[in-house]
């Protein structure tokens, strides 16, 4: 079974500079690609700690790739994996792959 990608969900925490660098990447993405949003969550460390431990995170920022069940897929960890370029083309992706499922 293939499982597909559906949601990308950035996990920053507080004080974090390479945090604040990765969520303006993805604000510059979404802010030309509105329709995008709807694939994005941005949870903060501190406020889901049960998510935390669930999906062992350890480094931030995080950003894991989940398929309708929640369940990960991929993940990509700090500010230089997390650029405008991934940003893009993994949601494009997601958008994509979720359009053929309507």
């Amino acid at each position: 079974m293939t499982f597909k990608p559906h949601k990308l969900v950035l996990f920053k925490k507080e004080g974090c500079e390479p945090c604040q660098k990765a969520q303006e990447a993805l604000d510059s993405v979404l802010n030309y690609f509105p329709q995008y949003e709807e694939h994005v969550a941005v949870m903060q460390k501190e406020n889901h700690s049960a998510l935390v431990a669930a999906y062992k995170l350890e480094t931030y920022p995080t950003v894991l790739v989940l398929d309708r069940q929640c369940d990960e897929i991929k993940r990509g960890v700090g500010y230089k994996n997390l650029t405008i370029d991934f940003w893009h083309k993994a949601l494009s992706k997601i958008h994509k792959l979720e359009k053929e499922c309507d």
